[in-house]
């Protein structure tokens, strides 16, 4: 009890304390927290994430937990931009349920708050942010709104009202009243219950209703705002006002709208009727579907005043933009006005602005037929307007243009009318102009104090004084004063082919008063410079004054003095004319022209009564007929400058025969040309009548030679009537002196050119349609297609019935040649009238006798020549050539025969000709035989630039077999010669021990060869070559070697396909390699690829050399060749030597990228590269290994340079010293020369000498290896002690 009682005494105080404490703390933290108020806004600014750049800044806080919290000045921002302000916070809490884990507001007052809602959304709230209020769930019991703006898509709402609010998971609310009011809407837009779940992107809507003056209507539903299209929900508006721009109104009844998410697809539909411009809108049906931004409208019907329509569209929600595409059938405007086709409404926000475009087509509107109407409008501010709405009709098209309109007495209208025809009218009569093509732009202004028109013409074509003009530009203004039109009109007239002159512009200006003209002046350009001014004025009496008449023609200028015309019934008489013209290619136009410089023409008088009945006399000088053919807008076969001519010309008007006559006495031309053949000089008096151009004499020079001659022919020179005729006659006789052929090749039969220059005569006589030419001629340095003779070619040639007769003779340095028969040729000036001449026979014999086929090689790159081996005095031809060409010029048919004996064929690839041709070829129906060929393909070989004994007696000895000269080459088969310039083969070409040595420096030596050619279009060479064991070496690997393979003469593909068996061996020399190998390979190629090597190469035996001069010796291994990318694997074996150590050297892998593998008793890998590369394993460390290294690579070039240009396989020297001790000539050095020589596939035989001791034959060393097989060889010899010895020696190598 005493312990109790002890315990009793100060634990009473202490509870008593304690309690007094928490009272206190309580008691200031409910009616005193301004002593803690700053650290509760740190913790709140604490527990607020800003991780995104968010800041909460409140000015002042005041109250308690009884009376309630006031904030003043709050604001949030975001990355420096306002999220939320508020002017005040009043915040009332409850605390009797915190101990429960709720924050129970009972009231929340917000003044003038402020809320963008695209820059902070409540569902943009992270994880981990939302847990800041996980802990404690908040309801406020009642959230009053006082003057809230809050922004949505750019759009600013007024908010006024109480909601009730909970938070917990989600947001939910529940609308006591809401008042919304924008400046979209016509009326604030009540909203007096609901309820609002936003959870997790998505806000829950439950009996969202409105009833307002112009919007009531009930919604329930969800909005994802994440994925707008998973939204679902239904609304329906008993009524909707929508407020346009030009504040009319867009009526909506009895709105039903539907919403649901199938398949995450949103579909919806919305029924309804409206009222709009005073039309009655029903039964609308939309059907939509839509994602996150976009509502695509799939289908729309309704029905407007009872006529059906239907549309698509598209919705943009962000944007707030919208378009809808209508189509419309036969639809009913009004009595007179009915339109199908399609309108498409858009707008970039909302109804601010309205843009339409509309297509119509077979309409009718206001009684005029429309084909087609297209264009674009716009309705802002009850002012519609048009920039293009263009019409289409069977006779015109039109564009109008609406500026404004807003009544019938106050508008603009421009527009452009298309006319398709307008025929001749009084009106367009009486300035001659008819059949009209193109726009009218037209302008027509009214109003109170204007009424004023103005057309702007711009026509495409028409006539004008019935000639045809290509444009027209031009303005007719005028006012309309009591029933009277005054005006003026100015205009540009273009492409106006007038006399068939194609004037380019044509500007003009008159004035019109009472249907009369005043005064007339027009400028005229063409483009290429030409200029007329013209200037007129016409009397009472209706005589015309022509004040100015001067230009530039075509780069003349010309100048009219000033005339008066007189015109009386239709009849025009005129004064002496005088016409002056200046070249300006020869003078600039503002420097007065010298005599010499100026062309007239003076007309001394004349009379027009019409436009065959006319009359011109005077005379010419110095006139260029390429500017007078420009000027009168014709030209004919012949130019030049005429020099001189007295001219007439007169024209009765005969019915009979309208041509006019024409006359020139002693015209004399200069510098022309007739066609395309030009002269220096051309004399000549003439006159034409009646189609008959009479030449009583004529003289022309030319760079293709002279002719002279007289005549006449029928010819067809005015503006009516052909050129020529079929029955229009000639009478012509030429002599010609040194005149070109190659002008005349168009008028050849064939398509191969000819040249020479001919001399003789020419007798034509006959009809244009068929001519008859007789000449004898004699051709100097003829010429045909790539054959070209330095001699002269004789003939008589003769034309008929489209067939030239030829009789030629040619002798030529190396032989003789004929040809005798004829071949079709169409001379027909009408082209109309030509005749197939590809269809008509064709009978010629070529022959001759020649020891040299001149003309072959021109055709084939790889033939150098074909001649023969005959001796000096010897003038027998080897050649015998007989060609016979019957058939068509289709399809000629060639037969004959070519005799070769003796002859000598000299190709490009090989040095060797092939001599001792004999043979005989038949041709029959275009097929060629071989009877027989053979040949000789030999090569002799020459002195040998070394000897060396024993080695050059045992080579003479081997050698010394006699090779009879016998031919050993044979040709068989046949050509088909159809196309005789691009023949089809089919030879076969043979050969034993044929000797070939290549031009190119890249094989030499013998084989077998049995070689096919055939095709045409490709020419395939197949078959099979087999060297001559040990007697063919290739010298040249390709790497370096610059030669294409020969052309043929036409376009052919070839195709190469050789099989080559190396059966013992044969040789590679070249730069760095010397090896043996046998093997079996195939070389093909196609066109103009590279060749492709396929098949395997066994190296027997060899050296080779790197580019630091090491030699590699005893080689042997395989080469397996793949065509695909031509790139070798290689198992190649071989030996070197450093300081007396033999090493190993493999190389294993695609030549690309192989793998090199050395094996030394004494060096390291890394050893024998340095080594090999600078002559040292550690490179060159004193000017003594650098002399060893150039002295060994010195003597590996000597090496391998002699064994590559003399009959030696082997030449090594052996040293053992330094350059400069061997140049001192040391006691202790010594230098071997060792030489080899292979004599067969077999045998290979050696010496070795001392080059100081050369002499003492005794001390040589002989040795003789007998290969038996790749692996296996028998070395037998004499070393330098004169002692015999024999070894046996087995290659082998380990992977």
């Amino acid at each position: 009890m005493r312990k109790l009682s002890k315990v009793g005494k100060w634990f009473l105080p202490l509870f008593l304390l304690l309690s007094s404490f928490v009272v206190i703390i309580v008691f200031i933290f409910l009616f005193r927290p301004q002593y803690f108020i700053d650290d509760i806004e740190i913790i709140i600014k604490n527990n607020l994430p800003n991780s995104l750049g968010r800041e909460l800044n409140i000015g002042n806080i005041n109250g308690n937990f009884i009376t309630g919290f006031k904030l003043g000045d709050v604001n949030y921002f975001k990355d420096s931009t306002i999220i939320f302000s508020a002017k005040e916070i009043y915040i009332n809490p409850d605390l009797s349920r915190i101990a429960f884990g709720t924050i129970a507001l009972s009231e929340i007052s917000i003044h003038s708050p402020y809320y963008n809602y695209e820059k902070f959304m409540l569902w943009d709230v992270k994880d981990r942010e939302k847990q800041a209020f996980s802990f404690f769930n908040i309801e406020i019991s009642s959230l009053k709104i006082d003057n809230g703006l809050i922004v949505v898509m750019d759009e600013m709402y007024n908010l006024n009202g109480e909601l009730r609010v909970d938070i917990n998971d989600g947001v939910e609310l529940e609308i006591k009243s809401l008042q919304i009011d924008s400046p979209l809407f016509h009326d604030i837009m009540e909203v007096p219950s609901g309820n609002i779940l936003i959870n997790n992107n998505e806000i829950v809507f439950t009996n969202l209703t409105s009833n307002s003056s112009w919007f009531s209507g009930k919604a329930n539903g969800k909005i994802n705002i994440k994925d707008l299209h998973k939204s679902s929900g239904t609304v329906q508006i008993e009524k909707l006002s929508l407020s346009t721009t030009d504040s009319s109104w867009i009526n909506i009844y009895n709105l039903e709208a539907e919403i649901d998410n199938k398949n995450n697809i949103s579909v919806g539909y919305l029924k309804c009727d409206l009222d709009f411009l005073n039309k009655k809108i029903t039964n609308i049906l939309i059907n939509v579907n839509f994602d996150n931004n976009t509502i695509e409208i799939d289908t729309a019907s309704l029905f407007v005043d009872g006529q059906f329509i239907s549309s698509t569209g598209n919705i943009k929600i962000l944007e707030k933009s919208w378009e809808l595409n209508t189509i419309i059938d036969d639809f009913k405007l009004s009595n007179n006005t009915f339109i199908s086709g399609s309108v498409n409404l858009k707008s970039a926000h909302l109804f601010d602005q309205i843009e339409g475009d509309i297509k119509l087509n077979n309409s009718l509107i206001e009684f005029i037929e429309i084909a087609s109407m297209a264009g674009k409008f716009k309705n802002k501010d009850q002012v519609v307007s048009s920039e293009n709405i263009s019409i289409n009709s069977n006779w015109y098209i039109g564009k109008i243009k609406i500026d404004s309109l807003s009544g019938t007495d106050n508008f603009k209208i421009t527009g452009i009318v298309n006319i398709s025809d307008i025929s001749e009218n009084i009106m367009l009569k009486e300035y001659g102009l008819s059949n009209l093509y193109g726009d009218i732009n037209f302008s027509w202004i009214k109003n109170t104090a204007l009424n004023e028109f103005s057309a702007d013409i711009n026509l495409s074509e028409g006539l004008l004084l019935k000639n045809k003009f290509s444009g027209f530009i031009g303005n007719i203004s005028g006012k309309i004063t009591n029933a009277q039109f005054t005006g003026k009109s100015t205009g540009m007239l273009n492409g106006w082919q007038y006399n068939s002159y194609n004037w380019d512009s044509l500007y003009y200006y008159f004035d019109l008063s009472n249907d009369n003209w005043d005064s007339l002046y027009f400028n005229a350009i063409s483009t290429m410079g030409d200029k007329i001014q013209f200037s007129a004025k016409q009397e009472p009496s209706g005589d015309i004054i022509v004040n100015n008449i001067t230009g530039i023609l075509k780069q003349n200028k010309i100048i009219f003095q000033p005339f008066n015309i007189h015109e009386e019934e239709g009849s025009f008489d005129f004064t002496e004319i005088e016409v002056s013209l200046v070249d300006l290619n020869l003078q600039p136009f503002d420097r007065q022209s010298s005599a010499l410089d100026t062309s007239k023409i003076i007309f001394y008088d004349g009379e027009y009564k019409g436009e065959n009945h006319y009359k011109i006399s005077g005379n010419i000088q110095n006139l260029e007929l390429n500017n007078l053919y420009s000027i009168i807008g014709r030209s004919f076969r012949i130019n030049g400058l005429i020099d001189s001519a007295t001219i007439g010309i007169v024209s009765n008007n005969n019915q009979l025969n309208p041509n006019p006559i024409y006359s020139a006495n002693y015209l004399r031309m200069l510098n022309g040309a007739i066609d395309d053949i030009q002269f220096d000089q051309l004399i000549l008096s003439a006159s034409y009548r009646n189609r008959r151009f009479l030449l009583s004499d004529f003289k022309l020079d030319t760079y293709l030679g002279n002719i002279n001659g007289e005549g006449w022919f029928n010819i067809g020179l005015s503006n009516q009537g052909e050129l020529f005729r079929d029955d229009d006659k000639l009478n012509l006789k030429f002599n010609c002196k040194n005149v070109d052929i190659e002008p005349f090749n168009r008028y050849l039969p064939w398509g191969y050119e000819s040249r020479g220059f001919m001399t003789g005569n020419i007798d034509i006589t006959g009809t244009i349609a068929k001519p008859e030419i007789i000449s004898r001629m004699d051709i100097s340095q003829p010429g045909f297609d790539k054959i070209n003779v330095e001699d002269t070619l004789s003939g008589i040639f003769e034309f008929k019935e489209n067939k030239l007769g030829l009789n030629l003779s040619l002798q030529t340095k190396y032989g003789n040649y004929s040809g005798i028969g004829f071949i079709p040729l169409d001379l027909n000036l009408i082209i109309e009238n030509r005749v197939d001449i590809s269809k008509e026979p064709i009978d010629f014999i070529f022959t001759g006798i020649t020891n040299n086929v001149e003309f072959l090689p021109e055709y084939f790159d790889i033939l150098d020549s074909l001649t023969s081996d005959q001796l000096q005095n010897d003038t027998s031809k080897n050649y015998d050539i007989v060609l016979e060409i019957s058939g068509t010029l289709e399809k000629p048919i060639r037969s004959g025969w070519i005799i070769i004996q003796n002859g000598s064929l000299y190709l490009d690839p090989i040095e060797e000709p092939i001599r001792n041709i004999e043979g005989s070829m038949s041709i029959s129906n275009n097929q060629l035989i071989i009877n027989k060929m053979t040949g000789l393909l030999y090569k002799e070989d020459g002195d040998s630039t070394m000897t060396i004994p024993f080695i050059s007696d045992i080579i003479n000895y081997f050698s010394s077999e006699d090779i009879k000269k016998q031919n050993n080459l044979n040709v068989s088969g046949s050509m088909d010669l159809t196309e005789f310039f691009n023949p089809k083969f089919a030879l076969n070409l043979s050969g034993k021990d044929i000797s070939i040595t290549s031009s190119y420096d890249l094989f030499h030596g013998s084989g077998t060869a049995d070689i096919d050619l055939t095709g045409r279009d490709t020419l395939y060479i197949s078959g099979e070559f087999i060297p001559n064991p040990y007697n063919f070496t290739i010298t040249n690997l390709g790497y370096e070697s610059t030669y294409e393979v020969p052309k043929l003469y036409t376009n052919r593909i070839i195709s190469y396909n050789i099989h080559v068996p190396i059966k013992d061996g044969i040789k590679v020399e070249t730069e760095n390699i010397n090896l043996l190998f046998d093997g079996d390979i195939s070389i093909t190629k196609i066109g103009d690829e590279k060749f492709n090597f396929s098949g395997k190469a066994n190296i027997i035996d060899g050296k080779f050399y790197d580019n630091q001069g090491n030699i590699y010796q005893h080689t042997n291994g395989i080469i397996l060749l793949a065509p695909i990318d031509n790139t070798p694997y290689i198992d190649l074996h071989a030996q070197t030597k450093i300081e007396g150590d033999v090493v190993d050297v493999s190389f294993i892998g695609f030549t690309d990228n192989p793998t090199l593998i050395f094996n030394s008793e004494k060096y390291t890998q890394q050893e024998i590269l340095d080594i090999l590369t600078f002559g040292d394993p550690d490179g060159f460390s004193d000017y003594k290994q650098a002399g060893n290294f150039l002295s060994n690579y010195l003597e590996n070039i000597i090496e391998k340079n002699i064994t590559r240009y003399s009959a030696l396989d082997e030449f090594r020297l052996t040293s053992g010293g330094s350059p400069s001790e061997i140049i001192e000539g040391s006691e202790n050095i010594e230098l071997k020369l060792i030489l080899g020589k292979q004599m067969s596939n077999k045998i290979y035989l050696n010496t070795e000498f001392d080059l100081y001791n050369i002499k003492s034959w005794e001390s040589w060393q002989y040795e003789a290896t007998y290969r038996i097989n790749h692996n296996t060889s028998i070395v037998g010899g004499f070393d330098e002690d004169n002692l015999w010895h024999l070894k046996y020696r087995i290659k082998f190598y380990y992977k």
